[in-house]
């Protein structure tokens, strides 16, 4: 059994942590894909369409991959695919 009071008790990721603050889950640095949402992977907090929405991920890249004929470079140049931007 995941113990979800220490999850949300800790001052390591939380700031503040015995205070609800709605704004720590609107700033810039909090990571979706880290730990700091760890309290929805378990427990009656589980993400109820998490297999399913992995599984229609899946397809939607099958089918969008799909639709695109992927051949490599006529003259043989590396094409940069460097990231200038992101949010």
């Amino acid at each position: 059994m995941v113990n979800v009071w220490a999850i949300t008790h800790n001052e390591d990721v939380w700031v503040d942590a015995e205070k609800f603050r709605l704004k720590q889950f609107m700033e810039e640095d909090v990571s979706v894909m880290g730990s700091d949402l760890r309290l929805y992977l378990f427990g009656r907090n589980v993400c109820l369409g998490k297999a399913m929405g992995l599984a229609v991920v899946h397809l939607w890249l099958a089918q969008l991959l799909k639709g695109f004929r992927l051949v490599p470079c006529e003259d043989g140049e590396v094409v940069d695919m460097t990231v200038l931007e992101s949010r």
